[in-house]
């Protein structure tokens, strides 16, 4: 009996979770970078902006990217198992919209969950108001990213 091929949704997931991982870092060091610039009435010039990224790196790869990469492969495959019903350019971007938003939502819990595991302790569920407001959005910019990415895997040249 022939084994079915999953290769090019192993290579497709593989991708996806790279590309999450990678914004799911890179999208909050650049949030905090202009958020904080912003509430502090200050203008960065970009040699500043770019050296507070590159600090804010190592915190946000091991606070944010861990979620970046699990929620690239539960979107990845969200979208993927539809990707028949996916006919146009325009249904791509609103699906994975969507599920980004609704990702982006379950991000306060997650680093909850991730901070009670590595402080060993039960601390109290403190969600940030700027959490339930940032997280959605960045949510749906990193999913509308990688659906522009992958758009070829899903849409045809010619239905485009």
């Amino acid at each position: 009996m022939a084994q079915p091929n999953h290769a090019p949704y192993g290579r497709f997931i593989l991708k996806a979770a790279a590309l999450g991982a990678g914004l799911g870092t890179l999208a909050p060091a650049l949030a905090i970078t202009i958020f904080t610039g912003v509430h502090n009435g200050l203008l960065l010039h970009p040699v500043d902006a770019a050296e507070t990224i590159l600090l804010l790196f190592p915190i946000t790869a091991a606070s944010c990217g861990p979620f970046g990469l699990i929620a690239a492969v539960v979107g990845g495959s969200a979208v993927y198992l539809q990707r028949n019903r996916i006919r146009t350019r325009m249904r791509l971007l609103i699906e994975s919209g969507i599920l980004g938003f609704l990702l982006g939502c379950f991000f306060p819990f997650f680093d909850f969950a991730q901070n009670s595991l590595l402080l060993k302790e039960r601390p109290q569920l403190v969600v940030i108001p700027g959490q339930l407001l940032f997280c959605p959005v960045l949510g749906v910019l990193c999913a509308l990213i990688t659906a522009l990415v992958f758009r070829r895997s899903f849409v045809a040249q010619s239905r485009q």
